[in-house]
């Protein structure tokens, strides 16, 4: 089996960081492409969903957003009412709990 590992070019520090964990742990089982975010809707959608889970999980925590985040989201409260909401139905219906185990099985 080999991962695929689709990346955007967006931060160069992270890009080291994910080509040196990969290169170390999976050796040749592993296959890097560079992409354009906008060519891939579904490289689109994971991003979103990487990122509200991260904000979901840094508000669980106590960490405040970025000035990037709240620029972008606006408050915390907003955040919550205009995306977590949807993405907390969407992250947990029995539909997608079913099509995640039977991917993985």
């Amino acid at each position: 089996m080999i991962l695929l590992l689709y990346y955007d070019g967006g931060q160069n520090e992270l890009l080291k960081v994910i080509k040196n964990v990969y290169t170390n742990t999976l050796k040749s089982h592993y296959e890097y492409r560079s992409i354009k975010p906008a060519d891939y809707k579904l490289f689109q959608c994971a991003d979103l969903f990487c990122t509200l889970s991260l904000l979901k999980t840094k508000n669980f925590h106590g960490k405040e957003l970025t000035k990037s985040e709240k620029i972008f989201f606006g408050s915390y409260g907003k955040l919550k009412t205009n995306y977590l909401k949807t993405f907390n139905k969407i992250e947990f219906s029995e539909k997608n709990k079913k099509i995640a185990s039977s991917i993985h099985h």
